[in-house]
């Protein structure tokens, strides 16, 4: 399994878990500097943003 994955699979307990709470203060950040409102979930905020280019 790619490294990448590892961090990020929801399946597994969170094995690195200062990481993944830097992720979710970036998204806040982008979110409110784009106007971003919807649902929390990276998929929406991914197809929000490429709406903005």
């Amino acid at each position: 399994m790619p490294q990448r994955a590892k961090l990020y699979n929801i399946y597994m307990i969170d094995p690195y878990p200062e990481l993944t709470k830097d992720h979710n203060a970036l998204d806040k950040v982008i979110d409110k500097a784009y106007g971003y409102m919807g649902k929390g979930d990276d998929a929406s905020r991914v197809e929000f943003l490429l709406k903005l280019i």
